[in-house]
Parts: C-alpha cells; structure tokens; sequence
C-alpha cells in the first residue's frame, strides 16, 4: 500500500520529499552548486587557449572542460552529473550553460544556471619568441624560376600552418624574400626538418644543411646549435 506525499510547504503531491519538502521548494532557496568563472585567455596571435596555465586549442569544448573542473557541488548532493555546454557569442564573448542532477535524500533534482563571460586576449609564450625573431632553424627553399620558388613557399606555409595545431613554435618569425627565393625563419627545429624532407621527397632533389653554434646551454661543451636547410628546385 502506498501513501501520499505532500509538500509541507506548498501541499503540492509529489513522489519524493526532502526533510517534508518537493524539491521545487527546497531549489527555491537551495544552491546545488557554485562556479567562479576562470580567466581565460587566448591567443590574439595564433589562437591557442589558456586555461590553468596550459595553451589548448580554442574551442567550445575546451571552454567547457575547464569550467567544468571548477564547478563545486554542495556536500549534501548525491551522485551528482555535471553538464557544461559553451557557445561562442562574439570574437571573445561567450555564454556557458551549467546544468547539475543529483540526488537529495531520496529526490531528483537538478538545477541550471547560465552565464556570460569574455576571454582575455593574451600573447602565449611560444608566439612571444617568434615575436622576438626566435628560430632554431632557417628553411631556405630555392628555384631557378620566380614562380617556382613561390608555389614552394606556398606549400611550406601551408604546411608550417598546420603543424602549428600541435606545435605553437612551429612558425615564421621573419620571411625573406630574395632573387633565387626565401628564407622562413622557423621556431620548431622539428618542423623545419619535417618541411624540408617532405619537399624534398616532393619535388625529387636532396636537402642541403648546415649548423652554427649560437650558444651553450647547461655547461660542459653542450653547445646550442641554429640549424639551416636548403631545398633546391630547378
């Protein structure tokens, strides 16, 4: 046999009750959860994400991650789920959705919350050194046709472009322009010769290089070395 359940407040029927009350009545005044929004920042250079101190790239969904590690629920809430979803507003406005279920004593309940927020725009370390025309490589490609040496280029841009997702320093900090060609300025050793060996492969030639030491890090003769490669096209 079961009973009925009312509200001791508002006398509504209801399934479940905490300490006498519906849970509307309890959420009227109860907070299920608090959040201080973090200080984001973005990259007003290459677009990466600041958050706790780490560089993501920007989306929504990292927005939504990192608010969600900052929500604290109340101690009474039982087997609480957390829902977060982000939607970029403008350049560097956006508006998150809290959502929080849980259990108090026997009662479902659940409680949302919106907020609007901007991001701070900000210069990530890696695009400070480029900034600051910091290379560990020069990539030097060379043809004996103008428009040759350009749709090289291209594709060396191209690809430094999307070896930036993964890897911030992975960019130019200077391009120069001469008769026979460019030189890219590279920040990533590591793109550069991955650039290189692709271009290689792809116009059928030999990688030239060299290396000169510009300093000496950690003592003991471990000399610091700026590496140069050279992609020829005829």
């Amino acid at each position: 046999m079961s009973f009925k359940k009312f509200c001791a407040k508002c006398g509504k029927e209801t399934s479940a009750l905490i300490s006498g009350i519906c849970a509307e009545c309890v959420l009227k005044k109860k907070t299920l959860f608090e959040l201080k929004i973090p200080s984001f920042g973005v990259c007003k250079h290459c677009g990466k994400f600041l958050s706790s101190g780490k560089w993501f790239l920007l989306s929504e969904q990292t927005i939504s991650d990192g608010i969600k590690k900052k929500v604290k629920l109340d101690h009474e809430l039982g087997k609480a789920k957390i829902f977060v979803e982000t939607e970029q507003m403008e350049q560097l406005r956006f508006q998150t959705s809290v959502k929080v279920e849980g259990f108090l004593d026997d009662a479902l309940v659940e409680q949302e919350k919106v907020y609007n927020f901007s991001v701070r725009p900000v210069t990530c370390d890696s695009c400070m050194k480029l900034n600051a025309n910091y290379r560990e490589a020069i990539l030097q490609l060379r043809a004996e046709k103008k428009e040759l040496a350009k749709e090289m280029f291209d594709v060396a841009i191209t690809m430094l472009d999307n070896e930036r997702v993964s890897d911030s320093l992975s960019g130019t900090s200077k391009i120069i322009e001469i008769p026979q060609g460019y030189d890219l300025w590279i920040g990533s050793k590591k793109a550069a010769v991955k650039i290189a060996r692709y271009m290689a492969k792809l116009y059928n030639v030999r990688i030239t290089s060299s290396k000169k030491i510009i300093g000496e890090e950690g003592g003991h003769c471990h000399f610091k070395f700026r590496f140069t490669y050279c992609v020829k096209r005829k």
